[in-house]
């Protein structure tokens, strides 16, 4: 979703998403934020911080070519999240159709938000958080058989 926006109006959404349900929990792996200004590289650092606490195993984080993700801080935590098993993997320059989180936002801009979420803006931020909450459950699944 889009990080620029005119003063006083919007919220960018950051999210970390595992299509694939390996533990059987019935539910993908999701884990996304709301933030009332774009993200930023601190924003990015304390996300991916917050989601490693929950990674157990090796894991490789697919990351487009945003700024915020290439960012001098970012660079600084490359060795202490490559020794808590965590790579990023940066796709080419202008391939976003690469990365499968692509296909979850356009679900929720095309098919799970529905046209009266737009009334407002406080139904819109409402409808959103709950949608967050509610990726990877039965009602917002992707498959991608």
């Amino acid at each position: 979703m889009p990080a620029e926006r005119e003063a006083g109006g919007g919220y960018s959404v950051l999210g970390f998403w595992r299509p694939a349900d390996p533990q059987k929990t019935g539910r993908q792996a999701f884990m996304g934020w709301l933030s009332p200004t774009a993200f930023t590289a601190d924003l990015f650092v304390a996300a991916v911080q917050e989601w490693l606490a929950d990674r157990h195993e090796p894991t490789v984080l697919v990351l487009d070519n945003a700024s915020i993700h290439k960012a001098h801080l970012v660079q600084q935590h490359l060795t202490h999240w490559a020794a808590q098993g965590l790579t990023l993997f940066f796709l080419p320059p202008y391939a976003p159709e690469l990365n499968r989180i692509e296909i979850l936002w356009r679900f929720c801009k095309h098919y799970w938000l529905t046209p009266t979420a737009y009334h407002t803006p406080d139904t819109l931020l409402q409808t959103v958080t709950q949608l967050i909450h509610n990726i990877g459950s039965p009602d917002y699944w992707i498959t991608f058989a």
